[in-house]
């Protein structure tokens, strides 16, 4: 099947592609731009690993931050969950991921098999009215279309007392970011926006959220519903 663009995804130059992405103004199709980051992550799945590794310390801090806030035995449910090695991290006794890209949800249940994944975007999630405890959405905001539509979704999932992980990097970062790709220690992502602190709160507000504690340092934010 031909990508959105009309080029193949075996010939498609991925980084490239992400590096256009943050270039240029939102897309104008939803549906095309998340069949574009559908074929990024199902070849991204193929060298995660290997990056995971390079950022070994980064990703062992982020697992240590959300078991501070998730206890064990929790129903957890993440967002673009990817390899699933967050959402292990934290125990649940319900866990489920879901993430855009296929190969990304063969490769996680292949890692943690005791955990349910399925590939569906956080844009149309449906979680068929079941509740979890915890929701996370780790290092996703930026590269959400529409996170509003995202955080009203998500409403649908919680409970009373249900709270949301956020995580996302600062704007402080984007030139240490964009360092590290030039190194070759960091693959290009396609970020469609810097968020701020401020605009994830307003946003969430929107969607009928509270924040109880955010986190410069990491930008995590642990919310509940009103």
């Amino acid at each position: 099947m031909n990508s959105p663009t009309g080029i193949s995804p075996e010939s498609k130059d991925f980084p490239r592609w992400a590096r256009d992405v943050r270039k240029e103004k939102l897309p104008t199709s939803m549906d095309s731009h998340l069949k574009g980051l559908e074929e990024f992550f199902d070849h991204y799945a193929s060298s995660v690993e290997k990056w995971q590794r390079r950022n070994a310390g980064y990703h062992q801090a982020i697992s240590s931050l959300c078991r501070f806030y998730i206890p064990a035995s929790a129903r957890v449910l993440e967002i673009g969950s990817g390899t699933g090695d967050l959402l292990a991290a934290v125990s649940p006794r319900r866990g489920v991921g879901i993430d855009i890209s296929p190969q990304m949800v063969r490769l996680a249940a292949s890692r943690h098999p005791n955990i349910e994944f399925r590939c569906m975007s956080a844009e149309f999630l449906d979680m068929g009215g079941e509740k979890f405890d915890y929701i996370i959405l780790s290092d996703l905001a930026g590269l959400l279309y529409d996170i509003r539509r995202v955080f009203e979704r998500i409403q649908s999932a919680c409970h009373p007392e249900t709270r949301i992980i956020i995580h996302w990097y600062s704007m402080l970062w984007q030139p240490l970011l964009a360092l590290a790709e030039r190194a070759g220690l960091k693959y290009p992502l396609p970020i469609l926006n810097w968020t701020t602190r401020e605009d994830l709160a307003n946003l969430l507000y929107l969607a009928d959220f509270e924040i109880l504690r955010s986190r410069l340092i990491s930008s995590c934010r642990s919310v509940s519903r009103c």
